[in-house]
């Protein structure tokens, strides 16, 4: 009896997404918006941990802003805002 009631307070998800950087937020977003239940493992202790903490001082890309961003954000000047 108490492995059946240990199964039941194990959460249960539709999707896992392995990863919080730029991909696992977006399509967690899309499924958020979408309705369908999921979980971001991320092994770092915050998310998008390689875009605050990993930099190179001659990095640059050579895209638009606007292919680099999060869905639903908009950027004014260098500033990402939410909408």
């Amino acid at each position: 009896m108490l492995n059946i009631q240990n199964k039941m307070l194990q959460p249960s998800y539709d999707v896992v997404i392995v990863g919080g950087g730029q991909a696992g937020l977006c399509i967690s977003h899309y499924l958020q918006k979408a309705g369908i239940s999921h979980v971001v493992l991320e092994k770092e202790t915050e998310l998008t941990h390689s875009w605050r903490r990993k930099r190179w001082d001659n990095f640059a890309l050579v895209t638009p802003n606007w292919q680099c961003l999060l869905p639903e954000l908009l950027t004014k000047g260098k500033t990402l805002m939410a909408l």
